[in-house]
């Protein structure tokens, strides 16, 4: 502890000072005169709050009027006793502040919490006005502070929880007599309110907050960049979006207004702050008036936080003001203003990313495993934004020279980041790899110690981190390997949220058999990675290593990480899994043909069984896809139950997830349940237009291979043959050779043209593609001939 014992400004001089307040915790009147009670009359509907504060080993119910009119001449006493409280509230915190964090506090926060308590149920209106209700709330913030740090867990020690129940009616009393004097707080007070509730991670009621957003619309001639940096930062940190379009034109407006005097600092937490709204509203409207919406074509009732920003003019604001004072932008801030940039889905300008990136060569040395990793995840996130946009904002020796300066920093912290941290990078590693915006010869150095990394903390990963691990393995395999003979690489993202980092079960397209006379082998498989050799027997796969280096082409992961990563996964308590990580666990194994153990694959049945429901439709297809990528024999209580819930949701299904069902039960050892080919085929037809050149491929591959095994009929319905050679005629210049001759094959094992003339074009499509190799030749003249003899 700082200071003497008895000295002045020490803690036990304080508390000595706040000493007889002890005595005084029970609840009263501050006027007990007979003339108050005469002049007290008894209201209905009178606002009381109900509060409880622990004070050394006893607990006090005690009861905070929100404002009534002076009973008598005294309030003048009572408004000099709450300020005098006050002070020595904030003389304790400011102490509590300065104290080791190995010294106990519990007595002072309780006092402090006292004291604050008993300034706001003084029951006077006037005494508490908005600059004592600012103060009040920083002393509670003061208290949040000191106590950071320490052994302080909620629900774990039983005076810590006393001080958390206080912690939180003391903030719920403070919120309703703030309301009551909220229409006379300028927007410093608004600012502090909003930003030490975020501090404190408490929400206040809807009534605060509608009290607040009318108020922050009503001020005029505010001067105050930072009041406003804090507010929008405060309503991030709490998850609350402001509704009111009286807002958010003020607050637009005092933003242009304002900007030149705007702080690195000041204007990275409203950059950010926009980003965690924008992720968190996405879907919601805003409603807002056409004076702030600049851009043609932009609606104004249906903007969200993102397109609000850029409609409004904001963006570019925000991107030349960078531009003007990038270079006082300090580590953090970069990292926030660049992951906020694209959270708003606003492309950065070319001045902005070149200050950006020679800013970041500068600070780069200085970055923290925090900001590296928000660096990498906006990285990612990026170049997704490329590929929605069908465009590139940086170019691909800009995103390379960037990352082998990432990679350097990695290098020297990686065992300082945590398991999300690890997570997010090897996701954006795995994005910028997959649409090659770094080129192949960078990354080996990053995987090497990555793999290391994970090696040390693969116990601490949650089983979501643990679902993206795989699920980027299989990414990054299936990119740089090009296991899927004949396959295309789609462009299509089904985005699905999962939190910091976002890998989505996208791109899961079935491979195309190109042998016309393939037939049904349970042993079929694809050429083993040159980093591992698999050995299939019976349904289990056991992964040898053959010592081969890691190579930029093959970012396979080692037996000892695919190891360490199955003992996390059986670690894993039963609510740390979900459907959405089993689904991008499995596709990762089925990307990279990794048959789990037998223990990891009853437990991931074991939970598919238990919570069938919980399975989205996007989900329900990649188990199936996984499944027959890895030739599993399922038991047949799981195929009953996952065809049930697949016709469920029949509706939902697009033509990917249609396809990718498809083609997991023609590869998988199950039978094909008899309602669902009938099922299949009608939500086909429905949205047959939809089909790709790929997924009509592999639709069609599975149907001939089921007809091979006797599961299915061979003839389709009329109304299927007519849809599916309308989209095949609409696609016939985008289909290769060797899907071309997938479809010639399998039609003829279903026996039947679809159309008049098929042969003739498929023929002259082939002829237009080059020439044939001689045994692909042979099985094209002999498909050609059984569709020929077909009626």
């Amino acid at each position: 502890m700082r200071g003497d014992a008895g000295a002045p400004g020490s803690l036990l001089f304080a508390l000595a000072v706040a000493a007889p307040l002890r005595s005084s915790c029970a609840p009263q009147w501050p006027c007990t005169c007979a003339c108050s009670a005469a002049k007290r009359p008894s209201r209905p509907g009178k606002r009381t709050a109900r509060a409880r504060t622990s004070h050394a080993s006893s607990s006090v119910d005690v009861d905070v009027d929100l404002g009534l009119p002076a009973p008598c001449a005294d309030v003048e006493r009572a408004r000099r006793r709450a300020r005098d409280r006050l002070r020595q509230a904030e003389s304790l915190a400011l102490e509590l502040s300065r104290v080791d964090a190995s010294t106990n506090i519990t007595a002072g926060v309780r006092l402090t919490y006292a004291l604050v308590l008993r300034v706001l149920r003084t029951p006077y209106e006037g005494v508490l006005d908005s600059r004592m209700a600012a103060r009040c709330i920083r002393v509670l913030t003061s208290v949040h502070r000191a106590l950071q740090g320490r052994r302080m867990r909620r629900h774990k020690d039983h005076d810590d929880a006393k001080l958390w129940r206080s912690r939180a009616l003391l903030i719920e009393s403070w919120a309703l007599r703030t309301e009551r004097v909220m229409h006379c707080t300028d927007e410093v007070g608004l600012s502090i309110f909003v930003h030490s509730l975020g501090v404190l991670n408490a929400t206040p009621g809807n009534a605060f907050l509608q009290a607040w957003e009318s108020q922050f619309g009503r001020l005029e001639n505010a001067r105050s960049f930072q009041a406003l940096s804090n507010s929008i930062w405060g309503l991030a940190k709490l998850n609350q979006v402001p509704r009111s379009a009286d807002f958010w034109d003020a607050w637009l407006t005092r933003f242009s207004a304002l900007i030149t005097h705007a702080k690195p600092q000041e204007l990275a937490n409203i950059v950010y702050a926009l980003g965690r709204l924008g992720v968190d509203t996405l879907s919601e409207p805003i409603q807002i008036s056409r004076s702030h919406t600049n851009r043609k074509g932009s609606s104004a009732s249906a903007l969200t936080i993102a397109g609000l920003m850029r409609a409004s003019g904001f963006m570019e604001t925000f991107q030349d003001a960078f531009v003007q004072g990038g270079h006082a932008f300090n580590a953090q801030e970069l990292a926030n203003t660049l992951w906020a940039v694209v959270m708003l889905e606003s492309p950065p300008s070319k001045s902005f990313w070149k200050v950006w990136l020679s800013q970041f060569h500068v600070h780069a040395s200085s970055f923290k495993p925090k900001e590296l990793a928000c660096t990498a995840n906006a990285l990612g996130k990026l170049v997704k934004l490329h590929s929605a946009a069908r465009r590139v904002f940086v170019s691909v020796s800009d995103m390379n020279h960037l990352w082998c300066r990432w990679e350097t920093c990695f290098s020297r912290s990686g065992l300082d980041f945590s398991s999300q941290e690890l997570a997010v990078s090897l996701w954006a590693f795995t994005v910028l790899r997959y649409h090659r915006q770094i080129s192949s010869t960078v990354g080996v150095a990053f995987m090497e110690h990555w793999a290391f990394c994970f090696e040390q903390t693969s116990g601490n990963f949650s089983g979501l981190e643990l679902a993206n691990v795989m699920w980027s393995f299989g990414r990054l395999h299936s990119s740089c390997t090009h296991i899927r003979a004949g396959s295309s690489q789609s462009n299509t993202h089904n985005e699905d949220r999962t939190g910091y980092f976002d890998a989505s079960l996208s791109d899961m397209d079935a491979p195309v058999d190109d042998d016309l006379e393939r037939k049904v082998r349970v042993d079929e498989t694809v050429a083993a990675p040159p980093a591992f050799q698999r050995v299939l027997s019976g349904s289990e796969a056991r992964l040898l290593p053959a010592g081969q280096a890691l190579r930029p082409d093959d970012f396979f992961p080692t037996q000892d990480l695919i190891e360490d990563w199955m003992c996390a996964f059986m670690e894993l308590p039963g609510n740390a899994m979900n459907s959405h990580s089993i689904a991008l666990t499995l596709h990762g194994l089925g990307q990279m043909l990794i048959v789990p153990d037998a223990l990891v694959l009853d437990r991931i049945l074991l939970f598919c069984n238990k919570n069938w429901p919980s399975f989205k439709s996007q989900e329900l297809a990649s188990l199936m896809w996984s499944f027959g990528r890895l030739s599993l024999s399922l038991p047949m209580v799981t195929i009953r139950e996952w065809n049930a819930h697949f016709l469920a949701r029949m509706d939902e299904h697009n033509s990917q997830e249609l396809s990718n069902a498809l083609w997991g039960l023609a590869r998988s050892r199950v039978g094909v349940p008899v309602d669902f080919l009938s099922a299949w085929i009608a939500r086909a037809e429905a949205v047959m237009l939809s089909f790709k050149q790929q997924e009509l491929v592999s639709s069609l591959w599975a149907l001939a291979r089921l007809s091979m095994a006797g599961k299915v009929l061979k003839r389709p319905p009329p109304s299927f043959l007519e849809k599916y050679s309308l989209v095949f005629k609409s696609q016939l210049d985008l289909f290769k050779s060797k899907e071309l001759v997938t479809i010639l094959w399998s039609w003829s094992v279903l026996g039947v043209s679809p159309y008049a003339g098929f042969s003739r074009d498929v023929e002259t499509a082939l002829a237009s593609r080059g020439a044939l190799d001689r045994s692909t030749a042979r099985r094209v003249e002999r498909a050609l001939s059984v569709l020929k003899q077909a009626k």
